[in-house]
């Protein structure tokens, strides 16, 4: 049963290889449904890295059956691959990984360990699933990375990029989810990978995708503090010191199973979920950390993102306004800040915050949407007014398949004072070689627009000098908001978008949709 199990969410992976990008931020694809038990129509891969402790073999055109997945032996370099994604598959010491008369090498699924999936560009392990996860639907899912076709990968987006003295490196995105003008926000992106060139601190904004970004502010925040102290900025805009962040003493998911060593230490495994065939629409982890000196203030710091799929189910839906998608986007345009965050919280796409209190869950506050492609070192403040013992309960929970959490701590310490500099624009010079720095010196109406995938522009910014002894921590301040390009046809689906102004109907539909898909690939019980 569990091979069969994990045959259909494999099957779903595969068949995700196919999907063609093009949306931006939220993504949209065109899905075709191949079923693997048909030989003749399987799938043809990209080469898949295949390791037995120090043994690798390299496959290709790997396909699926009920229980294994195979293809044929191949010497081809990696470093000539034309693909975005690398995948390496783990498999147990008595997997035989030798190749039959024609070349072919089978691998059982009750084999494999672990998957890794490498985005060659960024350079960074965009999904790491062990055998604690391997099985479960959301991590098999998002492993379709591994097999993507597609010219353009999904990601949110502004993407960006930091100069770490030697090249660009891929750090992260900013102000995720704010598709509406009346949705822009603020954003705060640690910095860690930026390094001093010529006296300047050097990143570059980069619109990857066919949308419209508009950046209103950019500027950095650079902190010089004591060692052992990280820093890092709320989405209020306060600042906070973390000196000495504790581990939970336990962390279970909704349905109670533990995930202690998925989140306990920032190491890309992530933890997105289990088991989704039931009536449950909502996802999270409840975390136990010892109280300290019964404080009555605590900082609540994660390493988290979303996933690619809270992109694909999102566009699925914007796709259901047919012909009228672009009237509604001009309405929404109007529409108050507060009616949107307030959709966002009761649809589970923002990961909301509770602490137990006699008791009783109580609402405390939530996590901005941060993107797919990056994991980001967030904080909140958490009042413990009314929390009794010496225990402090959190619960994080968002829709199924939406988030995915590294890390997990609570850090009790009173923050301290730090040198902050405020750090403005020198130069922001576009791909055309104008200098745009006039449109982000300011939270103002004059935005730095780009239309086009394509654009982007190097940000330079004046390295304040450093204080002896202590330690520097840069993070990006920007604001903006963009626009989704899309252009579906037909009519309107008025029922089922009528139907979305309920609490927790876009989750229960991407739950529904998803089995959806799951089920027709896959109709063996």
């Amino acid at each position: 049963m569990l091979n069969r199990r994990l045959t259909k969410y494999i099957a779903l992976i595969l068949t995700f290889s196919i999907l063609n990008v093009t949306a931006g931020c939220v993504v949209r694809y065109n899905t075709k449904v191949v079923p693997t038990h048909q030989p003749d129509q399987a799938l043809r891969r990209p080469v898949i890295i295949i390791q037995q402790g120090e043994k690798i073999v390299k496959i290709r055109d790997a396909r699926l059956d009920e229980d294994q997945i195979y293809g044929y032996y191949t010497s081809k370099r990696t470093t000539k691959w034309n693909h975005r994604f690398e995948g390496r598959i783990w498999v147990t010491d008595d997997a035989s990984l030798s190749p039959d008369i024609d070349g072919k090498i089978s691998v059982s699924l009750e084999h494999i360990e672990r998957i890794v999936v490498y985005d060659v560009n960024i350079g960074k392990t965009i999904l790491f699933s062990t055998g604690l996860v391997v099985g479960s639907y959301a991590a098999l899912t998002l492993i379709y990375n591994l097999f993507f076709r597609g010219p353009t990968p999904p990601r949110s987006c502004p993407s960006v990029y930091v100069y770490n003295g030697e090249e660009y490196v891929f750090t992260g995105e900013i102000y995720s989810g704010a598709t509406f003008p009346p949705a822009e926000r603020h954003d705060y992106l640690p910095l860690p990978g930026i390094s001093e060139a010529e006296g300047t601190y050097r990143l570059k904004i980069a619109n990857e995708d066919p949308e419209i970004d508009h950046t209103n502010l950019a500027e950095l925040m650079v902190f010089d503090h004591p060692e052992n102290t990280d820093v890092l900025v709320d989405k209020y805009g306060q600042v906070h010191t973390i000196k000495d962040p504790v581990a939970p003493e336990t962390a279970v998911n909704l349905d109670d199973i533990p995930v202690d060593e998925l989140v306990r230490s920032k190491d890309d495994t992530y933890y997105v979920g289990y088991d989704y065939s039931g009536d449950r629409i909502w996802d999270g982890v409840v975390l136990s950390f010892p109280r300290s000196d019964n404080a009555d203030v605590a900082k609540l710091i994660l390493r988290a993102k979303n996933s690619m799929w809270l992109d694909y189910a999102y566009s699925h839906f914007l796709d259901r306004f047919g012909d009228v998608y672009t009237v509604w986007y001009e309405e929404q345009k109007k529409a108050p800040v507060s009616e949107m965050e307030q959709w966002q919280r009761e649809q589970g796409i923002v990961l909301s915050v509770y602490v137990e209190r006699h008791g009783e869950w109580e609402y405390a506050d939530s996590f901005n949407v941060i993107g797919p492609k990056a994991g980001k070192d967030v904080v909140l403040p958490v009042d413990l007014t009314g929390v009794e013992g010496g225990s402090v309960r959190i619960k994080l929970e968002g829709g199924i398949l939406f988030w995915e959490i590294d890390y997990a701590a609570m850090d009790f310490t009173p923050d301290e004072p730090v040198t902050r500099n405020t750090v403005r624009l020198e130069s922001a010079v576009d791909q055309h070689g104008d200098d745009v720095a006039n449109r982000l010196l300011t939270d103002d109406g004059l935005y730095y627009d780009q239309p086009r995938v394509g654009d982007e522009a190097v940000l330079s910014f004046p390295v304040p000098s450093e204080a002896p002894g202590l330690e520097r921590t840069v993070i990006l301040h920007t604001k903006g908001y963009y626009e989704i390009i899309k252009d579906p046809s037909g009519k309107p689906d008025m029922a089922f978008l009528y139907s979305m102004e309920e609490p927790g109907a876009f989750t229960r539909y991407s739950k529904e949709y998803f089995q959806e898909l799951v089920s027709t690939l896959y109709k063996k019980e």
